[in-house]
């Protein structure tokens, strides 16, 4: 028997008599209008499932949508598949799940177009064999085994991996976790929580006249940053261990001053410890750090590079989504090469200052950082120290920078505004 021709085949999987009519003479129906989309870019990475199936996916993985009457409801009691509807993701990016979720699925030969059609030929044709009648469909069944078999290696790992490249840029290339999948093994296990933090930004001091500490001619409230003689008084009176923590933890209050310049972002080279002493609940804290003064610093179109701490001083230019993928994947297991990272940034802020205003180089390492290292510090070098659990001390190698501060490890809170004091 003389098999339909493979537009009428696919048409008929949901429900539609492929008819010739004019290309957009009629609009498809809401659940029908993405379709030619979808497929054509599964196409682009030879995948190529049956129209129904795809119909399906997309709708299983909405958050929210749940039907009785589909085939693919008992993929709901999968927890890989609950944790790809929490990502909320629209549909444009969810063709970038389903590309993940296919990909080791063998589908049958009768789905795959003729070879003289181009992803962009399908796409048109499909979208207009679609407008023809309604019928009823006459679609395969779903490889449920396989789906469920495919459902079952999706971790906080992938799940990590899935939101920090993010909807839009999965949508603009829907290949993108595909590509990348095999890199999954290499990133922390975040949680939900941790997870969700990657979505904070740098916020930096804002006001309609610039603050300081400096020199001024009118009082302007309290800071966290000034010299010992616009400390505010009233804190003298504290009991001295409490005077003293609030110090290590830069927590004491100073007036500020109107004078000074606005504070504002800027290109950044940053350092990233990836070394041992930084392993757990320190490199937590200083891979988001890298993460959101990334993630900031291409929202305002401004140039970041990625230095970290190994042998080298490896370069990285976090230029688009998948750059972001070296912050939490690179490690090394010997001790810093500290002079030649510094010096990879130093030449790397160079290079950025003939094109930027004064670049800044960002530390994020622990506290006892170099401490017992000779260093020459590069020019505008900062630091984000995280402390050790139950330690609060004063990083040795604060005395190298011209700005610095110091969190407890665990603590994101507030972090964004930390990030700001540094990069602005």
């Amino acid at each position: 028997m003389k098999k339909k021709p493979y537009f009428a085949r696919q048409a008929k999987t949901v429900g539609r008599r492929a008819e010739v009519i004019a290309p957009q003479t009629k609009l498809l129906p809401a659940n029908l209008a993405f379709l030619p989309t979808a497929l054509s870019q599964l196409h682009r990475l030879q995948c190529y499932p049956p129209l129904s199936l795809v119909r399906d996916l997309l709708q299983l993985l909405k958050k929210g949508e749940h039907k009785d009457d589909t085939p693919l409801k008992p993929l709901l009691a999968q927890k890989g598949i609950q944790a790809l509807r929490e990502l909320h993701w629209p549909m444009t990016a969810r063709t970038g799940l389903l590309a993940l979720l296919l990909r080791d699925i063998p589908l049958h030969d009768d789905w795959a177009p003729p070879p003289e059609l181009t992803p962009a030929h399908v796409r048109e044709r499909l979208t207009t064999v679609l407008a023809g009648k309604t019928i009823a469909p006459k679609a395969p069944p779903p490889p449920l085994a396989a789906l469920q078999q495919a459902a079952e290696p999706i971790d906080d790992r992938l799940l990590s991996l899935l939101t920090l490249l993010g909807a839009e840029a999965v949508a603009a290339d829907p290949g993108l976790p595909l590509r990348l999948a095999q890199r999954a093994p290499q990133l922390p296990p975040l949680s939900q929580h941790q997870r969700r933090l990657l979505g904070m930004s740098l916020r930096l001091e804002t006001g309609s006249r610039a603050q300081g500490s400096g020199i001024g001619t009118e009082h302007a409230g309290v800071t966290l940053h000034g010299n010992l003689s616009a400390l505010l008084p009233s804190q003298l009176a504290l009991p001295q261990p409490v005077f003293h923590c609030r110090h290590l933890r830069r927590e004491l209050l100073y007036r500020a001053r109107i004078g000074q310049h606005p504070p504002r972002l800027r290109s950044t080279i940053i350092v990233l410890d990836i070394t041992p002493p930084c392993f757990g609940p320190i490199e937590t804290l200083t891979r988001l750090a890298a993460h959101i003064i990334a993630t900031s610093l291409w929202q305002a179109q401004l140039p970041v590079v990625l230095v970290t701490t190994d042998d080298i001083g490896s370069v990285h230019p976090l230029e688009q989504p998948a750059d972001l993928v070296e912050i939490w994947a690179q490690r090394n297991l010997k001790p810093a090469n500290i002079n030649r990272t510094l010096s990879a940034a130093r030449a790397m802020r160079e290079t950025l200052h003939e094109a930027y205003v004064e670049p800044v180089i960002v530390l994020l390492t622990h506290t006892w950082f170099a401490v017992e290292k000779n260093i020459s510090p590069p020019t505008g070098l900062r630091a984000l120290f995280v402390q050790y659990p139950k330690q609060q001390i004063r990083p040795p190698f604060a005395k190298h920078c011209e700005r610095w501060e110091s969190v407890m490890a665990g603590k994101s809170a507030g972090l964004g505004e930390i990030l700001g004091r540094l990069v602005g």
